[in-house]
């Protein structure tokens, strides 16, 4: 459900808005595997086929509450302020199963079963302050929130919680010229949070051999960004040079280790941080009216720092490309080709290999 309401002062551009959506869903996933004995040639030598299932039934409840306030202060120059919160909370059962051929039916185990429950509430504020003059276009902002997590594992009877302040600025500098130039210069700070499979403690069987289990002690990744960018304009047409370094801190990342019984267990750890510099060029250009191509190359070199997890400082080059064809049919229909390239690129203990997709 959503619900809006917004009061609009005497004075143009005055208003404060407020905004409350509530969203709620009930899963259920179910993962089989099969496990056949055969012999050196792959013929199989047993009639018995093992059967085993991870069974996830899991329910989520969220509300997130918001309120925006914009101020005219001249006719250039704008304040802006608000609240936004997320209330998140998600029950959540695993059963792992294997099926019993003389009884017919599936058996669960215990010792590898879990029931979580996880709870998030982060309630923030925000303040940004606009200004456009013939110097420069100017927008500075600040970001504060507060975030409270409870993971409470009802199979162990532990308890993990997180509390923190974290504070996030930006600001942003930008400077049009005529025939179409503009420069703009950027820093910002972002946070990605951990999402909810990735912080489950109890381990969960994929196959007899691999297991997967979360980290409920991960803390959020942050990115802080300095970026310098120029744009051309050719009428409807533009092409773009961007250059930026990245620095992110406790970055989260896949971790693989062997535990009991040669057993590969997967997993997740906060890294040092990870360092990206790089430019990539884009160019968006209308070959027609109803035909329009989008493209782009980024080079970067990468540095990913990882003691902590047992390995050394670890660099490495690499690019990745886009292109988009995008077709205006005369029935209003819009037909779009897009291909990706990525290439090879670092992770905590070793590398991906270069891949490319493409969709219609």
């Amino acid at each position: 459900g959503n619900l809006i309401y917004q009061h609009d002062f005497d004075e143009k551009g005055h208003k404060i808005t407020y905004n409350v959506t509530h969203n709620q869903r009930y899963t259920l996933t179910v993962n089989e595997s099969f496990n056949i004995l055969t012999d050196e040639n792959w013929d199989q030598v047993d009639d018995q086929v093992a059967r085993q299932r991870g069974v996830t039934d899991k329910e989520q409840t969220e509300i997130q509450p918001k309120i925006d306030y914009v101020k005219p202060i001249k006719e250039n120059t704008t304040l802006k302020a608000g609240y936004q919160g997320k209330i998140f909370l998600s029950p959540e059962n695993y059963r792992w199963e294997s099926y019993d051929p003389d009884l017919g039916d599936w058996i669960s185990d215990p010792d590898r079963s879990s029931q979580n429950d996880f709870s998030i509430n982060i309630h923030g504020a925000y303040f940004l302050f606009q200004n456009n003059n013939k110097i420069v276009n100017f927008q500075a902002g600040l970001r504060t929130e507060y975030t409270d997590r409870l993971i409470e594992s009802g199979s162990d009877n532990e308890q993990y919680k997180v509390t923190r302040w974290d504070f996030y600025p930006s600001l942003n500098l930008s400077k049009s010229f005529a025939g179409g130039h503009q420069f703009q210069a950027s820093y910002s700070r972002r946070v990605k949070r951990p999402r909810q499979h990735n912080l489950w403690p109890k381990m969960t069987y994929i196959d007899p051999t691999t297991v997967w289990q979360g980290n409920p002690m991960l803390n959020p990744e942050f990115t802080n960004s300095v970026e310098l960018n120029y744009m051309k304009k050719f009428g409807s047409s533009f092409i773009t040079l961007e250059t930026y370094m990245r620095q992110t801190d406790n970055m989260i990342s896949w971790v693989f280790d062997i535990i009991e019984d040669d057993i590969t267990r997967m997993t997740f750890a906060n890294l040092q941080n990870s360092v990206s510099l790089g430019s990539e060029a884009l160019a968006n250009v209308g070959i027609t009216k109803w035909w329009t191509v989008m493209g782009s190359v980024n080079l970067f070199r990468r540095q990913i720092y990882s003691r902590n997890i047992g390995t050394e400082k670890r660099t490495a080059n690499s690019w990745n490309s886009k292109l988009d064809n995008s077709f205006k049919l005369t029935t209003g229909t819009r037909i779009q080709v897009s291909t990706r390239y990525f290439g090879e690129s670092l992770t905590a203990q070793g590398s991906r290999d270069a891949y490319w997709m493409s969709n219609m």
